[in-house]
């Protein structure tokens, strides 16, 4: 475990991910690389505005339920420790 609390398997993959990206920008250029990034881009599938939005408030949604879920939880073992303390 490194000083930063990363895993040395995470370090070595973020960083020879970072080598990889850097090493082709500096091979092939900044302007070829944006280049061909905007290209990709165009090749990508992007979601409607519509499905944006639905799957914007079912992870809203969902983060909710489980907020409450947990907080309920937490309450619950508040009561459960204060009758034990007493």
């Amino acid at each position: 475990m490194h000083a930063n609390g990363i895993s040395p398997n995470e370090c070595e993959y973020s960083d020879t991910f970072a080598v990889f990206i850097f090493g082709y920008i500096r091979m092939t250029g900044p302007l070829t690389f944006l280049s061909q990034t905007r290209e990709e881009l165009k090749n990508v599938t992007w979601p409607t505005a519509n499905e944006v939005i639905r799957l914007t408030f079912t992870v809203v949604a969902v983060s909710l339920a489980v907020g409450l879920f947990i907080g309920a939880l937490d309450f619950i073992f508040i009561k459960i420790t204060e009758s034990l303390v007493r």
